[in-house]
């Protein structure tokens, strides 16, 4: 809603600067976002306008700073597909657990499933689960 930007938040902008304007819905919109050069989003939060806009140009800020390719990176073990669907179901059943007033120490027990879940396929394993594998999937003998 101001009239004009201020001299200390205009030596911020640089060619890498986003600049968010909110409140496009209301009359007197700032007029200056012409001069802060192609980084200029105009948004209105209460209306949820161009919300998306900025979330596309965020993502595509980020990938080209830090080289990530958009996009939901493909599992290729079957391993790994199994834990993230585990970690998934546990995850609804503490969102489920929740929503039904479940005792919280049951809710704590899905999150935490999830968790090892995860930490299976991220590779952060404590010895539990070693001794688990080890016991599970070879004979040991007397």
């Amino acid at each position: 809603s101001a009239s004009e930007i201020d001299s200390h938040t205009r030596d911020l902008i640089d060619e890498n600067a986003i600049i968010v304007l909110n409140k496009s819905d209301q009359s007197g919109a700032p007029s200056w976002s012409g001069d802060l050069g192609p980084n200029v989003i105009s948004i209105s939060v209460t209306q949820e306008q161009g919300l998306d806009h900025l979330l596309d140009h965020l993502g595509e800020a980020l990938e080209k700073a830090f080289h990530v390719p958009r996009g939901t990176p493909s599992l290729t073990r079957q391993r790994h597909r199994q834990n993230v669907e585990q970690a998934q179901e546990h995850l609804t059943a503490s969102l489920t657990g929740m929503d039904n007033a479940a005792l919280p120490e049951l809710i704590a027990e899905d999150i935490r499933l999830a968790v090892r879940a995860l930490g299976r396929v991220t590779g952060r394993v404590d010895a539990e689960d070693l001794l688990d594998v080890i016991f599970k999937d070879f004979c040991i003998g007397k």
